[in-house]
């Protein structure tokens, strides 16, 4: 019964010291945080109508649309929301056009600036929206490629929401 306990002991203190695969948890924010984001914004080199809208932070969720026109057509679009988790984490979650919702959860937060990942997510994997010295945001959109990060970066400028 003793060597049962210890063999027991042994692996469960094996499992602890293991290195976990796991993702790390999310550090705590608060979405608030992120109020630079909020407001309408148009992506340079795009038609007009082309942007996303992100809300006020309000109740602890911010909410954001995005589209893309092409010849003059709405041709894609998504549903977006940041809000914070249980763990006390923030976690971005898309609903593009024609996809499944995805959850990515917040990895860095910086005054200017909010990195979300999800690793099993096959495109994205990492979304970082930044607040740049001129006043513009960029949104960098990648997944891993091989050995390396690939994706694009769209930058978007302050516009009037009417």
């Amino acid at each position: 019964m003793h060597t049962i306990s210890a063999i027991l002991l042994a692996a469960a203190a094996l499992a602890c010291a293991a290195p976990s695969r796991a993702q790390p948890a999310a550090p705590a924010a608060d979405v608030a945080a992120l109020q630079w984001m909020s407001g309408c914004w148009r992506i340079d080199g795009r038609e007009p109508g082309s942007g996303e809208m992100w809300t006020l932070p309000v109740g602890g969720t911010m909410l954001g649309v995005g589209h893309i026109v092409r010849k003059g057509q709405l041709s894609e679009y998504e549903y977006m929301r940041i809000e914070r988790r249980a763990d006390g984490g923030l976690a971005f979650v898309a609903k593009p056009s024609r996809q499944a919702e995805a959850e990515f959860r917040m990895t860095a937060l910086t005054a200017d600036g909010v990195t979300f990942e999800n690793p099993a997510h096959d495109f994205p994997q990492r979304i970082a929206y930044r607040l740049e010295a001129d006043g513009s945001m960029t949104a960098r959109v990648e997944a891993r490629k091989g050995d390396a990060m690939r994706g694009f970066t769209l930058v978007m400028r302050r516009a009037d929401c009417r």
